[in-house]
């Protein structure tokens, strides 16, 4: 668990990136946002750091007890106040599955380009439907990232693949590059194939607390009708709509963050589907 805040009181911010991403993907938006209202965290997906071999990731991911180890350590950080959950991408379905799991824990949502089913990713990505060929997916999966890892500009070149392309490519981190040339590649092809099998479809209408959803209406990787989809499902729910692809806090800094500040400083309870200011 990485830590930006735990000298505040109250609960904490809990932030959970995407797949093939790493906490490094909070860093620059985290730092935009000082002095932080609320305690503030990051917890890294199943097989996304340099010590979860591919024996520990299938571990954490039978019966979702990831979920539980997150809970844990959580609790032992901050045993009072409820978790604010902010999830980009996959980690978006994890807040999801953790408000489900833990009602009593979860005060809000925020999810960034998030998806409920992860048979979207394979219909989207002809990456993802090579690592999911057998016999060939574990090889897909190393060659494809030996590629994108090898050089700066080849990461940059796979960052702007996700991004809208209207504005230019924004920069990712270069320390998330190698933060992932640290991981065990069987590792995060274990992660994928989970997300491949996940689907909240029918849970969705049993997540109580109020979600905010920040929707790239040019998003490459999940659709904005599949995330629209996902908050109309859900009984208390609002869509932010922001013209980007799926990294809308690298694509418009400013746009997001001002929408990022208001979520933190201010609790939301009415159901709305609207656009943002």
């Amino acid at each position: 668990m990485e830590v930006f805040a735990d000298d505040i009181p109250g609960g904490p911010v809990v932030l959970l990136h995407g797949l093939l991403e790493t906490n490094a993907l909070w860093r620059p938006i985290i730092s935009r946002q000082q002095p932080l209202p609320q305690p503030t965290v990051a917890l890294p997906l199943p097989g996304h750091s340099a010590s979860c071999t591919s024996a520990r990731t299938a571990a954490m991911l039978r019966d979702q007890r990831f979920l539980d180890i997150y809970a844990r350590r959580l609790d032992a950080a901050f045993p009072t106040g409820r978790w604010r959950l902010v999830g980009h991408s996959t980690g978006g379905l994890v807040a999801l599955q953790l408000a489900r799991r833990y009602p009593e824990r979860v005060r809000d949502i925020l999810l960034v380009g998030s998806l409920f089913s992860g048979g979207i990713a394979s219909a989207r990505s002809l990456h993802a439907r090579l690592t999911a060929l057998p016999g060939f997916g574990h090889l897909a999966v190393s060659l494809l990232w030996r590629y994108a890892l090898e050089s700066p500009e080849n990461f940059q070149r796979w960052g702007a693949m996700v991004q809208s392309g209207s504005r230019g490519a924004a920069p990712l981190p270069d320390e998330m590059r190698a933060e992932l040339s640290c991981c065990n590649p069987l590792a995060l092809r274990l992660m994928l194939n989970w997300v491949r099998g996940q689907s909240m479809r029918q849970e969705l209408p049993l997540v109580s607390c109020p979600v905010t959803s920040v929707v790239g209406t040019k998003d490459p990787v999940v659709p904005p009708e599949h995330q629209i989809a996902l908050l109309q499902a859900l009984p208390n729910a609002r869509a932010l709509l922001m013209e980007t692809g799926h990294l809308p806090f690298y694509e418009a800094p400013d746009q997001f963050d001002d929408m990022f500040q208001r979520w933190l400083i201010g609790p939301r309870v009415e159901r709305v589907l609207g656009t943002s200011s």
